[in-house]
């Protein structure tokens, strides 16, 4: 799913109501969100390499690991299509709430 995407199913929901993560529809739990990690700007989370080939995306990624010579970078030589893969908003799941359990509707994308 796109960040947009997601924007666009929340555009109607009150901002000041609770989100929560449902995961194993055959054994519904659900955790609340810890962390919302941005890896699309190249931050310092991010590791530079790419998620295929585990070559570096660029030159500044390698410099950061401390290999100032190109020549001695192993580089990612993938396409765009593969290197976009490689960004990516992480939502990473907190402790199990309350109850621990998840409604079966949490799966159903119904907005009733």
């Amino acid at each position: 799913m796109l960040v947009k995407e997601l924007l666009e199913l929340l555009e109607d929901v009150d901002e000041n109501v609770e989100v929560r993560i449902a995961y194993q529809p055959n054994y519904p739990l659900q955790v609340g969100i810890a962390q919302v990690t941005d890896l699309t700007k190249g931050s310092e989370n991010n590791t530079g390499l790419c998620l295929k080939c585990d070559g570096y995306v660029n030159e500044a990624a390698a410099r950061r690991d401390g290999i100032n010579d190109e020549d001695e970078a192993d580089m990612c030589e993938c396409d765009n299509d593969v290197r976009d893969e490689n960004k990516v908003v992480w939502i990473a799941t907190g402790s199990p709430t309350a109850s621990g359990y998840a409604p079966d509707e949490a799966w159903d994308g119904s907005d009733d």
